[in-house]
This record gives structure tokens, sequence and C-alpha cells, in this order.
């Protein structure tokens, strides 16, 4: 027997003895002792060892007794002593003969440290995670958004190269539908003014007739240079002119 106990003493997890009837303390190993602080044998392991004053609710005796011939395994927190152990019970016969319990207490405080730091672990590596899935929300959203302006440029340069289109479909309209017959009108007019025949009211109506001619072919090219203008290439041409003369043609038209 003291050979065994001293066996016992060597391991550094818990072992107790508990007479299941009566809750005594039959023994303890080192282990237990410099835990607590002194040697509980003899008293009752709920108050020596839960720092209970009743038995515990959590007691394992009923269990063992049913399952005698097989170990049973949970878990427990000493709040006495801060400690977490996996504990292994079942029924033995003790030196007299009587039914006792058999506890091994293994510390497994190392273990409960090493899931909360994977629960932390875990937790962080969640929010992680979410702030990456919001960041790509956003990424997804910026670039959604960038795509929908894009088209907006894309359709407003279909639009814009259609108008140039019809803009340059227009001008060629003006210079064949109107500057043919102006030129033709100028043309007669200047033939007509030469007429020795016409009266000198006549000739006076003809010149009015070509100077209108002259202005509104004048306009037609103003109209025919607008592409020049939007393309900045305009090159202005400096000369004298009697502005009287122009004054006067404005208030004739």
């Amino acid at each position: 027997r003291k050979q065994i106990f001293s066996v016992f003493d060597s391991i550094n997890q818990g072992i107790n003895v508990i007479d299941m009837e009566t809750n005594e303390i039959l023994f303890v190993n080192q282990f237990w002792k410099d835990v607590l602080g002194k040697d509980p044998v003899g008293k009752k392991c709920y108050k020596e060892i839960q720092g209970l004053n009743k038995p515990c609710s959590f007691c394992t005796n009923e269990i063992i007794k049913v399952n005698r011939d097989k170990p049973h395994y949970w878990e427990h927190y000493y709040e006495k002593i801060d400690m977490h152990f996996l504990l292994i019970d079942r029924t033995i016969k003790w030196i007299d003969g009587r039914d006792v319990r058999f506890e091994m207490s293994i510390n497994i405080n190392s273990l409960k440290e090493a899931e909360k730091d994977k629960v932390s672990l875990i937790e962080k590596l969640r929010e992680s995670v979410d702030k990456e899935i919001k960041a790509n929300i956003k990424m997804e959203k910026a670039y959604n958004q960038l795509e929908r302006l894009n088209r907006k440029l894309e359709n407003a340069l279909l639009r814009a190269e259609e108008s140039g289109r019809l803009k340059n479909e227009f001008l060629a309209i003006i210079s064949h539908e109107l500057r043919t017959p102006i030129s033709a009108m100028i043309g007669f007019s200047e033939v007509l003014i030469g007429d020795d025949s016409l009266t000198s009211s006549q000739k006076e109506s003809v010149d009015y007739i070509l100077k209108s001619g002259h202005r509104l072919l004048n306009v037609v090219s103003d109209i025919l240079k607008i592409s020049v203008i939007e393309a900045g290439k305009v090159k202005f041409d400096y000369s004298d002119f009697d502005i009287k003369n122009l004054i006067e043609d404005i208030i004739v038209l």
C-alpha cells in the first residue's frame, strides 16, 4: 500500500479516494495537499475541495455506482482554487473491502487558456474577414458606380458624335441648297446691272439685290466656318473698312 501511495504522490495530477456513503476523504496525493495547503484526509470532500457546506449537486457517486466497471469522464471548474480539471471517476475496492470513489483530476487550465486564445483568434479573424468583406462591398459599389459613369460617358460621346454628324450634314445641305442659288442670283444681278437699257431706278434695285446677295453669301460662309471655329483654327484677316457704309448697309437690311 505504501508503494502505491508513493506512486500516487509522484504523479503531478490530483488523485483522491472518497467514501461514497459519508463523503469522507480517505486519501489525497501530494498534488492535492500542495493545492489545498493542508492534508484534508478524514474531512468532507465537498467542504475541503469545493468549499461547500453540503454534498455537491454534481457529485458522480450515483453514476459510478450504476456503471461500476466503466470510468466516468467529466470536466469541472473548482472555483475555490481557480482550476479547471478533467476528472476520471470510477468505483474501486478500498483496503477494508468497501466500495469507494477513485478520482483522478487532470489540470486542464492550459487547455482552457488555449481555447480562450483560439476563440479570441477566431473572433479577430472573423472581424478581419468582416472588414475585408465590407471593404470588398465598398469597392464593388465604387466599381459599379464607375461602370455606370462610364456608360453615361459613352452614351454622351455617342450623342456628341451623332450631333456632329448631323451638324456636318446640315452644313453640307446649306452649302449645296443655299450657296448655289445665291451665286446664281449674284451672277444674274451682275449681268443686269451692266444693261444700259435699265433705268436708274431699276439699276438701283438690281444693285440692292446684288449687295444683299453678297451679304447673304457671306452669312452662309460664316455658318460653314462653325467647324473651323470649334476646332480653334480661326484665322483673323485684318483690313480697313468704311464704318459709315457698313452702318448704312445694316440699316438698309
